[in-house]
C-alpha cells in the first residue's frame, strides 16, 4: 500500500472502468504521473483523476 499525500480527498468515480468506487482527488498530478508509471494505478484511472479535477 502506498502512503497518500496529504492535500487529497475520497471521491467517487462517476464515470467508466471504475464507477462507483472510491478514488483519490490529487491536486498534484505528478504524484499519480509517478503511480502510473510505477505501476500502482493504470493510464485509464490517471485519465479519470485528471478529467476530475480538470487538467486535460
Amino acid at each position: 500500500m502506498f502512503k497518500m499525500p496529504t492535500n487529497y480527498k475520497q471521491i467517487k468515480m462517476p464515470f467508466g472502468k471504475y464507477k462507483g468506487r472510491f478514488v483519490w482527488e490529487i491536486a498534484d498530478l505528478q504524484y499519480f504521473r509517478w503511480l502510473c508509471r510505477e505501476g500502482k494505478i493504470t493510464g485509464e484511472l490517471l485519465e479519470a483523476v485528471r478529467y476530475k479535477i480538470g487538467v486535460v
